[in-house]
C-alpha cells in the first residue's frame, strides 16, 4: 500500500531508515499488542526492502572519507554517542551544530574500551530486558524505539560525517518522538494536580531552551562565534566564520580564522584552498604559495589544489611553472573540469 511506497521513498532519501520497519514490529507489539505471528507477516515485505537497501547501499556508498575504527573500540563509540543523547535529551543545554567528538577524541586516554563500552551496552540490553521481564512493555517499547532510531548513527557502521563527529543534533530528531510520546503519556496518567504542574513546568522551560537556541541562528557571524567560543576544535565553524568575514570585507579577520581551521585540520582541502584565496586577495604571495605548497606534498594530484598552485605561481609571475601545471591537467582525459580551467589559464 501508500506506506510501503512512504517507506521506499525513505530509504531512497536516506540510509537510516531501514530503522523504520524494526520500529514499525516495535509498536507493533509493544503499543498496539499484536500478535507475533501477525507482526511478522505485516513486516515481512518492509525488512525485505530495508535489507535490500543495505546491500544496495554496501555497493554504491564508499566508506573511503570514513574513519577507521577497530571493531574493538565500536562499543565504546556507541555506548558514548547514546550516553551523549541521553544527557541532551535529559539537559538540552549548550547545543551546538558541531562537537568535533570524532571517535579518536573519544577513545583518546580510554583504558580497555573494548570492555568499559561492551559493559556499557550489556547493561542498557539489561535494562530493556528488566522492563520486559517486569511486564513494563510501553516502557520498554519506548526504551527500544529510542535505541532503534539511533541505532544507524551510533558508530557501529563507518559513515563520512565520523570526520566531523559521531554525534549531531539532527541524528536525535527521529529518537524524539518515543520521547514525546513517553512524555505524553506520563503526564495522561498523572491525576494529581501537582504531577501535572511539575510536568508542565519542564516543558515550559525546553521551550525557553529551544526559543533562547533559536537566537543563536539569527546568522552566521553568532553562530559560528558561538560554535567555536564553547568548541575550539571544530574546524568547520572556523572555516565558516572565515568565509562569512570574507564576504563581508573582513580580510585580516577571515584569514586568522582560515588559519586556525587549516591548523586543526590540514588535510581539509576547501580550508587549505579558500586561505589560499584570501591570501592571494591580501597580497600575502609568498604565504598563499606556501600554504599550496604545503599541501601539494601530501596530496599532490589533487585537482582543487592544483588550481589554487596555479593562481598562486601566476600572482608570483612565475608564469611557466603555472603552465606546467595546466599541462598536467590536460593530460588527464577524466578530469574535464580541470582541463577547462587549464585551457582557460592558458
Amino acid at each position: 500500500g501508500w506506506g510501503t511506497v512512504a517507506l521506499l521513498l525513505a530509504l531512497a532519501s536516506k540510509p537510516s531508515a531501514v530503522s523504520i520497519p524494526l520500529i514499525a514490529a516495535l509498536v507493533d507489539w509493544g503499543l498496539l499488542r499484536r500478535p507475533p505471528g501477525r507482526i511478522a507477516r505485516a513486516t515481512a515485505l518492509w525488512f525485505a526492502c530495508a535489507v535490500a537497501m543495505m546491500l544496495v547501499a554496501m555497493y554504491v556508498q564508499t566508506t573511503a572519507r570514513a574513519v577507521d575504527v577497530p571493531w574493538s573500540s565500536r562499543p565504546y563509540v556507541a555506548a558514548h554517542a547514546l550516553w551523549f543523547y541521553a544527557k541532551t535529551v535529559a539537559f538540552p543545554v549548550d547545543l551546538l551544530p558541531d562537537y568535533s567528538l570524532t571517535p579518536s577524541r573519544v577513545l583518546e586516554g580510554a583504558r580497555r574500551p573494548e570492555l568499559v563500552g561492551g559493559g556499557a551496552l550489556l547493561a542498557v540490553a539489561a535494562g530493556v530486558g528488566l522492563l520486559v521481564a517486569l511486564r513494563l512493555r510501553t516502557p520498554a517499547t519506548l526504551a527500544l524505539w529510542f535505541l532503534a532510531a539511533l541505532s544507524t548513527n551510533l558508530g557501529f557502521a563507518p559513515f563520512a560525517y565520523q570526520t566531523v563527529s559521531t554525534v549531531a543534533d539532527r541524528y536525535l530528531s527521529p529518537a524524539l518522538v518515543p520521547i514525546g510520546l513517553g512524555a505524553a503519556l506520563l503526564l495522561d496518567r498523572l491525576r494529581r494536580p501537582a504531577y501535572k504542574a511539575a510536568m508542565a513546568a519542564v516543558l515550559i522551560g525546553w521551550a525557553w531552551l529551544a526559543f533562547h537556541q533559536a537566537g543563536r541562528w539569527r546568522d552566521d557571524e553568532t553562530l559560528c562565534s558561538y560554535t567555536v567560543a564553547r568548541n575550539p576544535n571544530s574546524f568547520m565553524f572556523w572555516t565558516n566564520r572565515s568565509i562569512d568575514r570574507w564576504r563581508r570585507d573582513r580580510l585580516d579577520d577571515a584569514i586568522a580564522d582560515a588559519e586556525k581551521a587549516l591548523a586543526l585540520r590540514p588535510d581539509f582541502v576547501p580550508s587549505r584552498v579558500n586561505l589560499v584565496r584570501m591570501l592571494l586577495q591580501a597580497g600575502r604571495v609568498d604565504r598563499a604559495t606556501a600554504v599550496v605548497e604545503e599541501g601539494l606534498r601530501s596530496r599532490p594530484d589533487d585537482e582543487i589544489l592544483l588550481e589554487a598552485a596555479m593562481a598562486a605561481l601566476g600572482a608570483q609571475g612565475r608564469y611557466e611553472d603555472a603552465l606546467d601545471l595546466s599541462l598536467i591537467h590536460i593530460s588527464e582525459p577524466t578530469r574535464l573540469l580541470s582541463i577547462s580551467y587549464a585551457v582557460f589559464c592558458l
